[in-house]
Formats: structure tokens, C-alpha cells, sequence
């Protein structure tokens, strides 16, 4: 509902993401800072697979990454290319009040 999207900060973060799922198309990511989807405040990061087109919300993308912790995931997003070195694009993902950053691996599988 509106309600939902504006008090957990929907859209609080959007990237690009490279080609995550290594089809030929580029991918986005995007944050909801202060999603319930997992935890109260946890904070998710919905990824939607390239071609694109029309509007996205955490129920209608291709895949959901989520904290086991209330750390306000996705505060940052970063498409980072390869870093895993294994030909597909990858993804780093930061917290509010956290020390760690999360890396995403992409690949095939997705």
C-alpha cells in the first residue's frame, strides 16, 4: 500500500546492477530501507532481471535479499562488476548501523 512504501523508505537506494544472472541483460537493484519483510527494520534489497519495464515493488521482483538482523539492509547498493572472477556480474550491499558489507555473487543460477 502507499502507506507501507513511503514509512519504509521504498526506493531508497536503486542501482545498477550489471548482469547478476548472466543472460546477455542487464539487471537493477533496489533497497527498502526499513522493510518488514524478514524483521522489523530489517531492510531488503529486491533485484529485478533485465529487460525491464513497468514498475517494481519488493512483491513483483525476481529475487529478495534479506538480513538475518535488523541492520537497515540496502542503506547502500553497489553493482561492482566481477569481482569473483568468475565472468558474472556481482553485487555490495551495506547496512546503516553496520560494519559489514554483504557481497551478492551472480551467476546462471538466478
Amino acid at each position: 500500500s502507499p502507506k507501507d512504501i513511503n514509512s519504509n523508505y521504498f526506493g531508497w537506494r536503486v542501482a545498477m546492477a550489471g548482469d547478476l544472472n548472466d543472460d546477455g541483460v542487464d539487471d537493477i537493484a533496489f533497497s527498502e530501507l526499513k522493510s518488514d519483510y524478514s524483521l522489523n527494520n530489517g531492510g531488503a534489497v529486491g533485484l529485478a532481471f533485465g529487460p525491464l519495464s513497468g514498475s517494481y515493488t519488493l512483491e513483483s521482483v525476481d529475487a529478495v535479499i534479506y538480513p538475518e538482523a535488523t541492520d537497515f539492509l540496502g542503506h547502500d547498493i553497489h553493482g561492482v562488476g566481477d569481482i569473483s572472477g568468475d565472468g558474472v556480474d556481482d553485487l555490495a550491499i551495506g547496512g546503516m548501523y553496520t560494519d559489514t558489507i554483504w557481497l551478492f555473487f551472480g551467476g546462471s543460477g538466478l
